[in-house]
């Protein structure tokens, strides 16, 4: 079973086609990168993947589940990070962390484990209890970053990011990244 799988994957806006006749497969613990100049068709297609955005025609398969026939299923088995920062700025550092581990059911006796372990890799353990507002715009990126990849733990991480921040997470985790896939496989 491929992580991603997708056939003949179209989505049109009236005239406009923003996803043409696509078809990949990506398998289970491979790295990816979806690459493309802006307007490709890139976000619509990430869009597609987590069940926002219905397809015109073709087919899309995340960890097995088709995005139109199966949306529940293929949520529960995806993590997602978008372009724009999503923590939220008033809460802690360590509160962002503890809302994600509830809101994916993490098992209440690994939360604080993985919590503790995030904040050491993405050097934040000093600043944990302060508001997010508080940390700097490479910071907060950080935490959203690694709360998908660390503490949710889906079969299929997804990132809508530049690609200097893809290069930014290589260089500085890159090595926690591919043990995060390979725990995943």
């Amino acid at each position: 079973m491929y992580s991603i799988e997708t056939k003949s994957l179209t989505k049109s806006f009236g005239d406009l086609t923003a996803v043409n006749d696509i078809s990949f497969s990506v398998e289970k613990g491979e790295i990816f990168g979806f690459l493309g100049p802006n307007g490709a068709g890139k976000s619509t297609t990430m869009m597609i993947f987590t069940t926002l955005l219905k397809p015109t025609s073709g087919k899309a398969l995340i960890a097995g589940f088709d995005v139109m026939k199966d949306a529940k299923h293929v949520r529960e088995n995806i993590g997602f990070v978008q372009q724009e920062t999503t923590v939220d700025e008033y809460l802690t550092g360590r509160e962002n962390l503890l809302l994600q581990a509830k809101l994916n059911h993490i098992p209440k006796n690994e939360i604080n484990t993985r919590i503790d372990e995030v904040l050491e890799l993405i050097e934040l353990s000093d600043k944990q209890h302060q508001a997010v507002v508080t940390y700097s715009g490479g910071m907060r990126k950080r935490l959203t970053l690694l709360e998908a990849f660390c503490i949710i733990q889906k079969s299929c991480s997804l990132m809508n990011l530049p690609l200097d921040w893809i290069f930014k997470l290589e260089e500085k985790f890159g090595s926690i990244l591919k043990k995060s896939i390979l725990n995943l496989t």
